[in-house]
């Protein structure tokens, strides 16, 4: 086998060996915080974008609309 294919083969083994791959394996809902209470939505702007990067700005009033979806 070349050089190549073992490091590729290094490369897996040390990402499936990583944090964040083994906190992806759990369960949906557990060590989860219910964020209902402290996150509100206070107003929701209509805008049309193009794309997924825009931003729009109300200079009156300073409110700030992007895309979030």
């Amino acid at each position: 086998m070349s050089v190549d294919g073992s490091t590729i083969k290094s490369r897996i083994k040390n990402l499936l060996r990583s944090p964040s791959i083994k906190l992806r394996r759990n369960k949906p809902g557990n060590n989860k915080e219910n964020l209902a209470n402290k996150v509100t939505l206070e107003k929701v702007l209509g805008i049309t974008a193009s794309g997924n990067r825009a931003l729009a700005c109300d200079p009156c009033s300073g409110l700030v609309a992007y895309p979030a979806g």
